[in-house]
């Protein structure tokens, strides 16, 4: 496992050695056709919402120079509708999804319309939790046991660099822009009951004057050529028991023998892989938990159709 492990990670490095450093970087590591993804929800911001008072971030009517109407409709995410901004600032907008409801099939995918106008001082990033906001990463930073995304589409490049050192989106855009991530691997691995991704607007105290991020239409869903976590009829193809466990899992498949689920992982809370191996079509498999440890952990199920979906199992 641990000579797999370090394979793993020495392709991540060696396929981001090859990536774009600066600029905007487009879908890199992984051809994906980008019309098989299944969008869940989109966020227009057409609703008002009073958001923290000591954030510049509004759902508001774009009214500046530059940034002087959304996308769709008349309102969109923006740092300030009306005041430039200067000065040394961070401030973020964060928008938190449940594992279980929102991501798909193991991957979670976000796309979104913005515009930006800023100095040499300023500019926007993404970032990423997965423990409930306790800490964030940029997108780019944090490699969990895998890539943190599969593929990308005009996402700030690694070596564009902010003034605080993080990479991000710099400069004056001159028109919309469509970015989307895709971050299957992150969440896959990892396994936490949810991902928070986090708008990071950033200027230094030499800031000077400049109009900021404009945001609209964010999407999220799934790439769709895998069925899983949005598709609740597949957690009737397999019963798990019993749940909490002490020294026996038990996974019977069920009668459809095209759904049945062939192979299994078994995670820790940390993402580290702790069993995997194949499952028998239309019968009781049987999992070994004697020799785990307490605790918490994510079984993800998959079949032959690339079909996945995720339970959680308990041993005490």
């Amino acid at each position: 496992m641990k000579n797999i492990y370090n394979l793993i990670t020495f392709i991540y490095f060696f396929i981001l050695s090859l990536l774009p450093l600066s600029g905007f970087a487009q879908r890199s590591i992984w051809p994906v056709d980008t019309s098989k993804v299944k969008w869940f929800r989109t966020f227009d911001f057409e609703q008002g919402e009073n958001l923290n008072s000591e954030s510049i971030w509004q759902f508001g009517l774009p009214s500046k120079t530059k940034l002087n109407a959304a996308f769709s409709g008349n309102r969109a995410l923006i740092t300030d509708s009306v005041k430039l901004l200067s000065g040394k600032r961070k401030d973020s907008y964060e928008m938190k999804f449940s594992i279980y409801q929102d991501l798909y099939a193991g991957n979670f995918q976000i796309g979104f319309r913005h515009r930006f106008d800023f100095d040499s001082l300023s500019g926007g990033m993404i970032s990423i939790s997965t423990n409930d906001g306790i800490t964030f990463s940029n997108v780019w930073s944090d490699t969990g046991y895998y890539a943190p995304f599969w593929w990308y589409d005009n996402l700030y490049a690694k070596n564009s660099l902010l003034w605080n050192g993080e990479p991000g989106f710099k400069g004056s855009s001159t028109d919309w822009i469509y970015t989307q991530i895709n971050l299957t691997f992150f969440i896959l691995v990892k396994r936490e009951d949810s991902l928070i991704i986090r708008f990071d607007y950033v200027s230094d105290s030499l800031s000077s004057t400049h109009e900021g991020w404009l945001i609209d239409e964010i999407q999220t869903g799934g790439e769709a050529r895998a069925g899983g976590l949005g598709d609740h009829s597949l957690y009737s193809e397999i019963k798990v028991f019993p749940n909490p466990t002490h020294e026996q899992l038990f996974l019977e498949n069920g009668d459809d023998p095209i759904r049945n689920f062939t192979c299994y992982s078994l995670l820790n809370p940390e993402g580290k892989l702790v069993k995997n191996g194949s499952l028998l079509p239309q019968q009781i498999n049987t999992m070994d938990f004697a020799d785990l440890e307490n605790g918490l952990y994510f079984l993800q199920l998959e079949n032959s159709k690339g079909e996945i979906v995720i339970k959680k199992v308990m041993k005490n």
